[in-house]
């Protein structure tokens, strides 16, 4: 397993994600909360890998409000873009 697969599946059975499997570099387990849906299992994001993963994760777990991480990404973009266009 890569590093990033490691720490999603450890960072997963912290979480209550149960049966993870690996598939083609892709994690597949039960969500904490089971899915009615989908046979019992999901994708499992990839939150060491993936900036909106990690954000929307951080936002369930400790009440941040999506709304200033969101601003605050648009503002990073937004002066990232002015100082492009300045050279």
């Amino acid at each position: 397993m890569s590093t990033n697969i490691t720490k999603n599946h450890r960072l997963a059975l912290k979480l209550g994600w149960k049966n993870i499997i690996d598939v083609n570099g892709s994690l597949l387990g039960m969500p904490p909360n089971g899915t009615s849906n989908s046979r019992g299992q999901a994708l499992i994001p990839n939150w060491t890998g993936d900036n909106a993963a990690a954000l929307l994760l951080m936002c369930e777990n400790y009440a941040i409000p999506a709304e200033k991480f969101r601003m605050l990404i648009v503002n990073k973009a937004l002066e990232r873009l002015n100082f492009n266009s300045q050279n």
